[in-house]
């Protein structure tokens, strides 16, 4: 299957149509999934590859901190 190599818990999906308020994605196992356009990329179009990505809250919050950590350190310099 095609996961990201950056990334083991990532599945390529595709955007093969938009209705509404959601988008009708294919796995590259055939599968579908409805997802809500809000939750997509803002320049989201049928055809655009995506990877869904899976974490844990616990991830979440640290990939958060991370990114404010570094965003603090780029701020003031260090």
């Amino acid at each position: 299957m095609g996961q990201n190599p950056v990334n083991k818990h990532s599945i390529k999906a595709t955007i093969v149509s938009i209705k509404g308020k959601h988008a009708l994605l294919t796995l590259e196992d055939k599968q579908t999934l409805l997802w809500p356009l809000e939750g997509l990329p803002k320049n989201a179009k049928v055809g655009l590859n995506i990877y869904l990505t899976l974490d844990t809250e616990k991830t979440q919050d640290q990939k958060q901190k991370n990114l404010a950590h570094a965003l603090l350190n780029e701020i003031l310099g260090s």
